[in-house]
C-alpha cells in the first residue's frame, strides 16, 4: 500500500509525516490520541511565515524609502548651507561691532615698571 500526504495552501508537513506519509492515513492517534482528523493534523499552518514574509517585505521597502528621503533632505540642506558634509550645522556668527573692531586693531602695549619708581609712587598717596 503505497501513502502520500500533501497539504494544500499555506500549509506544510509535520516532521512525522512527512518521514512516515502513512500517518495522514488514520496512523496519526498512534501519536496523538486526541487527533480525530489525521489529515488536518499532519498539515500545519504556515500563515505565521506568510505574514512576516509580508511584515519583512513592507518593512524593507519602509526603511529603504524614508533612508532616501532622509538623504535628499541631507542633500538639500548641504544645497541651503544649513549644514556642513559631516552632519554639523552650520553657526552663523553676527558681524562685530565697530567698537570690537578697534579693540582687535588696537595695538597691546608692553609695560615694563621699575620697582622703585612704583613704591615713590605708592609712598605719596
Amino acid at each position: 500500500m503505497s501513502c502520500t500526504a500533501k497539504c494544500g495552501g499555506y500549509g506544510s508537513l509535520r516532521a512525522e509525516c512527512a518521514r512516515e506519509p502513512c500517518m495522514a492515513n488514520g496512523m496519526c492517534t498512534l501519536l496523538d490520541p486526541s487527533a480525530s482528523d489525521c489529515v488536518s493534523w499532519c498539515c500545519t499552518s504556515r500563515s505565521g511565515h506568510v505574514f512576516f514574509l509580508v511584515f519583512f517585505f513592507c518593512a524593507g521597502t519602509f526603511a529603504l524609502c524614508a533612508s532616501y528621503y532622509l538623504y535628499r533632505l541631507h542633500q538639500i540642506n548641504l544645497e541651503g548651507g544649513a549644514v556642513q558634509e559631516n552632519g554639523e550645522a552650520v553657526v552663523m556668527t553676527e558681524p562685530p561691532t565697530e567698537e570690537e573692531m578697534t579693540v582687535a586693531r588696537r595695538k597691546k602695549r608692553t609695560v615694563v615698571v621699575d620697582p622703585e619708581l612704583l613704591k615713590e609712587l605708592e609712598s605719596q598717596h
